[in-house]
């Protein structure tokens, strides 16, 4: 063929097109097809043929002459049919073995599974700065396929990897289905009943869930299909489920109804084609399958683990997390209720000024637990610190805290709901169901919590690490006399402190102690310097009339339990009995020998400093007078220990 120039050009080469996949010939496929075959393409391949899909359109419409172009398949004087997608295939001779990843075969099972039957025109993507989904629909009348802007593979793989969230709408066939339950914030207690039923009548034979990683406020049940079936039959056999579930429990529908909610009845189903839906593996969510599937690192980034999720999928013999763990997770990571019921009116209450105080005194949530968690959990039930939202977490971790002390699951029960009722007037607004008075709720979750603390290691993601560590904070708590489900022990933990008066500070004290105290405890602390070196004195006193020696451990658990002063190594323990020494607030008195099982060493023996020995009638050369309580303070000669 010759052009208008007089060069000679081969004429372009028409390839073999077909309408269905079942014309495809045996041999030839897509790349995504071959390489989930194990193969790839030659470098520099053409494709061999192609798959086209194609639409009818007006050939007399003058917007179609304008914008058909090259994507019209066949046409006439009133009749066209123009592609709407293109799919290259490739013949076998074409490609090679590949090496794949495991990662990016478990991109294509997902792929599968998730993308290959949803709508490639129209889904929907969060926006991270607005914090709302956007809906992005593809441009139809594009000059390029590629310009379209459709749903493709790169853009599920960005959402696997952690960089986009992505949602998609149904088409007519789906592998899978997916019942959104959702909280936001309403009737706490008529959430988890409706969550109960579900996993009743849905939990096992492949069904697994998504739930957020904090604050749960809803869960979305998955359920994937071996092969494809027709969405709008999948979706009408599951209502017809949900509804005679909703009518075996009408009692929960009235509730449900009274709270604003959804019934089960009227549950959201997915995928569904006018409405996106969040596919699972996503950005901040958690997947619960055999277990809580856990984050891994790929290329210095954390992302979900696909490759743990399709072989799950793929696994005939799969276990699944029992019903009860399912609904302890639920239960112990569920977002707090955001009614706006009617709460009682506060009592004033009346702070004493200088009263010691190691946490904040209007606190906005609960935090972290370490190195506090007596003094909060006690302080929630005693009336001093009650952040909002926190009720369902104190009584969670009470219960584990019984259950390590050997308190029996039915007196844990009926301790709690006495404690939640003795807390203080002017404390109940931390909780609605309190502010209401609502025990008939919170006891049905203090029984819920106490079994599963008991039964179910209380729904803790790393259960071995989770008990290893309450097992050694209630062996210290143990030593120094404190008992959860014994109110007696409170006040008086490491070793009766109240026994011993309260040193009087002067203001050249107060000065001194802020000035050389404070900085060692750090900023966040320092506020608090007098209250630590109360303690410091008081715990020198008592072991050093029980001749016991104290190691930097044993200070530094002392610091951190009693005021929640975090002391993670031996420097910031030795800079702070640095700052007590330098006071004369303690002093070295002599060293004791110590040992376990499997290890021995040198404890430091301290007693009252100069500055404050006489204050507590422990001069060094007089025993205390009589009657000293309990004989705690006796001041009796000894030798350095061996």
């Amino acid at each position: 063929m010759t052009s208008a120039t007089g060069i000679v050009v081969s004429p372009p080469r028409k390839l073999p097109t077909f309408q269905t996949w079942k014309a495809v010939p045996e041999g030839f496929a897509s790349r995504h097809q071959w390489l989930k075959e194990g193969r790839k393409l030659k470098l520099g391949e053409a494709p061999s043929a192609r798959w086209i899909k194609t639409s009818a359109r007006d050939a007399t419409d003058p917007l179609f002459t304008l914008a058909a172009g090259d994507g019209v398949f066949y046409a006439d004087d009133e009749f066209a049919l123009v592609i709407e997608t293109e799919v290259p295939l490739f013949h076998i001779s074409q490609t090679e073995p590949a090496r794949l990843q495991p990662r990016t075969l478990a991109y294509m099972d997902f792929e599968d599974i998730f993308l290959e039957s949803a709508r490639k025109d129209s889904f929907i993507v969060w926006d991270f700065e607005k914090e709302s989904w956007q809906t992005r629909t593809a441009f139809a009348n594009a000059s390029e396929y590629w310009q379209r802007g459709l749903l493709s593979s790169d853009l599920i793989r960005r959402h696997l990897n952690q960089r986009e969230i992505v949602g998609i709408k149904g088409g007519p066939q789906t592998r899978f289905v997916t019942l959104d339950h959702d909280f936001h914030g309403r009737d706490r207690s008529v959430y988890l009943d409706q969550a109960e039923a579900l996993l009743g009548l849905l939990h096992g034979n492949g069904w697994h869930y998504q739930v957020a990683r904090e604050d749960i406020e809803g869960m979305h049940y998955f359920l994937v299909f071996h092969g494809f079936l027709d969405l709008a039959q999948v979706r009408a056999v599951l209502r017809k489920a949900l509804l005679a579930l909703d009518k075996s429990h009408p009692d929960l529908a009235n509730r449900a109804k009274a709270a604003g909610m959804k019934t089960l009845a009227e549950l959201e189903i997915y995928p569904d084609a006018d409405q996106g839906f969040r596919l699972p593996l996503s950005k901040g969510r958690q997947m619960l399958l055999d277990r809580p599937l856990p984050l891994l690192t790929s290329r210095k980034r954390t992302v979900q683990d696909v490759i743990g999720y399709t072989n799950w999928l793929n696994d005939p013999q799969r276990q699944h997390m029992s019903r009860e763990a399912v609904y302890t997770y639920l239960f112990m990571n569920m977002a707090s209720s955001r009614s706006k019921a009617t709460r009682k009116t506060l009592k004033t209450k009346t702070v004493e000024q200088g009263a010691p105080s190691t946490l904040p005194a209007s606190p906005t949530e609960l935090g972290s637990l370490k190195n506090c968690c007596r003094q909060k959990i006690t302080g929630f039930f005693n009336g001093t610190f009650n952040p909002p939202n926190c009720l369902n977490t104190v009584i969670a971790v009470s219960a584990r805290i019984m259950l390590f002390q050997d308190v029996d699951e039915g007196c844990a029960v009926d301790v709690l709901r006495q404690y939640v009722r003795d807390i203080p007037d002017h404390a109940l607004d931390c909780s609605r169901r309190l502010a209401e008075g609502d025990f008939r709720n919170i006891d049905r979750d203090i029984q819920r919590a106490v079994k599963m603390a008991y039964t179910a290691n209380g729904g803790q993601k790393d259960v071995a690490l989770s008990d290893n560590k309450l097992q050694k904070a209630v062996q210290c708590w143990q030593n120094a006399g404190f008992e959860l489900a014994d109110k007696s022990t409170w006040a008086n933990c490491w070793a009766r402190f109240s026994l011993i008066p309260d040193i009087e500070w002067t203001a050249e004290d107060k000065s001194d102690i802020d000035r050389v105290l404070g900085p060692a405890l750090s900023r966040n602390h320092s506020h608090i310097a007098k209250n630590v070196a109360q303690g410091m004195v008081k715990m020198a006193a008592v072991k050093h009339g029980q001749q016991n020696g104290m190691t930097y451990g044993y200070w530094g658990y002392f610091l951190g339990d009693e005021y929640g002063v975090s002391c993670g190594n031996r420097n910031k323990v030795r800079a702070i009995l640095a700052a007590g020494l330098n006071l004369n607030l303690i002093e070295v008195h002599s060293k004791a020998l110590w040992f376990n099982d499997s290890r021995r060493g040198f404890a430091t023996i301290y007693r009252p400093g100069e500055r404050v020995s006489s204050r507590l009638l422990l001069g060094r050369s007089r025993s205390l007078r009589a009657g000293a309580p309990c004989g705690l303070l006796n001041h009796r000669k000894h030798s350095q220990a061996t």
